[in-house]
């Protein structure tokens, strides 16, 4: 049975316990992590209450006054499970609802919480004021209906206020483009302060947002960069442009987005362009009237590497490669014509060639070559009968002397080395066929042979008749060593006398 204490303080009105917004973001952080660590931080809250309740209320509310809910404010109260007694408008009691809805109010506020402390983070409230503020006032009405025990609403009303954060994410991205568009037209006014204001409030908005992150630097370093800028317009109003666009570029390294900068150096290496372009065109026509084709094209390589779509360089260059060639054909021929009148053939044909590679369709170069290489190799011909005419003595090498000779005799118009050529061989193979004697002596007792000619036989003097060149005599006899002996025989020498006998025995027989 209850005592009259107890019942005075069970009639007493209770005023409902609030977390603050940092308790209710624990609460939901912890029922995000784990279920039993949300359900544990959830009944120490409610033990709180419930003992401020029990043991505070008495000291706090005056017999027969009733509490009345504290107002919403931006720092969010989270629901507490401390009942009051429902009522309605006309104070016609309400029936709590079975604390089975319960559950289902906490996890709509719970899912609203995290999303209410990032938006919080990102200063909802200078961009998005009225949404913010009708959420915060839902969530308010969820938690007097929960106080009330009126679950359903209160999670009813959880619900419309994620509704309206989710709103206000959705429009965040159109509030950043906002800041960079105001970010951009400060900038345009030359106002950095109020641009970087901007760009940082779209930056805390979207961290990674390279246009927002783009904008602040720019901002940072505007005030340089335009003071800069006037002192690159004063060196280029004094006509010093070399220091001028140094200093444009300074500009732009500060500030790459500057139109002004990049324009005024345009301006200026515009105008150095056109200048080089125009010192490098009379540099490469001077020396394509020297003829050194290769000055002459370098230059207007690096005229047309300026500028690639002027016509003059790509027309110059078109001239310098047709005066090349023929200047190269030019040469070539003419150097050609002057191994044959040389009668360097082996040369001439070269130099034939060498024009045929500029340029095939030379009929000249190309008979040239022709009649060259037929010379070039009658040359060699000649050179090698005339090289050794003491091989003229073999009769394949003479024979082959003689149709080299008739060749050559066929030769309408022979010059000087030619017919010197001619001369000589026709000497050489007259000496050739004039037969010199020989006188060949022996002991008798040797068997002699010529060798290309033929055995001898024994004699001790023999005399025989050889056309000039080179032999070897060869003697043989039993019991002795055989002797071999090379000589030559020469016209313009007269008749030689040649000695050939056996006289070395073999120590054991043969």
């Amino acid at each position: 049975m209850s005592t009259a204490s107890e019942r005075d303080e069970q009639s007493a009105p209770i005023e409902p316990y609030s977390l603050d917004s940092n308790a209710a973001s624990a609460v939901s952080r912890d029922r995000g992590r784990n279920p039993l660590l949300l359900a544990s931080a959830v009944i120490g809250l409610l033990a709180i209450g419930v003992g401020m309740v029990l043991f505070g209320l008495p000291h706090w509310v005056e017999p027969g006054v009733t509490a009345s809910p504290p107002a919403v404010t931006a720092s969010l109260p989270a629901p507490t499970d401390t009942p009051t007694t429902p009522t309605t408008d006309s104070a016609t009691p309400l029936i709590p609802e079975p604390p089975e809805a319960r559950p289902a109010a906490q996890d709509a506020l719970a899912t609203l919480l995290p999303a209410l402390d990032a938006l919080r983070a990102q200063r909802v409230e200078t961009w998005g004021a009225d949404t913010y503020q009708a959420a915060l006032a839902k969530i308010a009405d969820g938690e007097k209906a929960y106080r009330e025990q009126r679950y359903t609403a209160a999670r009813m009303a959880y619900q419309s206020a994620s509704e309206g954060l989710a709103t206000l994410r959705a429009k965040i991205p159109q509030v950043v483009s906002d800041y960079l568009d105001e970010g951009q037209r400060a900038l345009l006014s030359h106002n950095a302060r109020a641009a970087e204001t901007a760009f940082t409030a779209a930056l805390a908005l979207a961290p990674t947002n390279s246009a927002a992150q783009r904008g602040v630097a720019r901002a940072d370093a505007f005030d340089k960069a335009m003071a800069l800028l006037d002192e690159a317009h004063g060196y280029e109003r004094m006509g010093d442009t070399a220091r001028a666009a140094e200093t444009y570029r300074a500009v732009l390294k500060l500030d790459p987005e500057i139109a002004d900068a990049r324009q005024a150096l345009a301006k200026i290496e515009t105008a150095r362009n056109v200048a080089a372009f125009s010192q490098l065109m009379s540099t490469g026509f001077t020396a394509l009237n020297t003829g050194d084709y290769g000055a002459a094209r370098s230059a207007f390589e690096a005229a047309r590497k300026l500028d690639p779509r002027a016509r003059e360089a790509a027309n110059a260059l078109a001239q310098t490669q047709s005066r090349a060639t023929a200047a190269q054909i030019e040469s070539a021929m003419t150097a050609a014509h002057r191994a044959e009148q040389s009668e360097r053939w082996p040369e001439a044909a070269a130099q034939f060639r060498k024009a045929l590679s500029v340029d095939k369709g030379i009929e000249a170069a190309s008979m040239g070559a022709a009649r060259a290489e037929r010379r070039a190799v009658l040359e060699t011909r000649l050179l090698r009968a005339l090289k050794d005419p003491e091989r003229l003595a073999d009769n394949a090498v003479y024979q082959e002397a003689v149709a080299v000779r008739d060749a050559a005799q066929l030769i309408a118009t022979p010059g000087p080395r030619l017919r010197q050529q001619l001369v000589t061989l026709s000497d050489r193979l007259r000496i050739a066929r004039t037969p010199v004697a020989i006188n060949l002596k022996s002991n008798g007792a040797t068997a002699i042979t010529i060798l290309k000619v033929g055995a001898i036989g024994t004699f001790t003097a023999h005399q025989l008749t050889l056309f000039p060149g080179r032999y070897t005599a060869l003697g043989q006899r039993n019991g002795y060593r055989d002797v071999r002996q090379e000589f030559s025989v020469a016209a313009e020498a007269g008749p030689l006398t040649l000695i050939v006998q056996c006289e070395e025995p073999v120590p054991f027989g043969r």
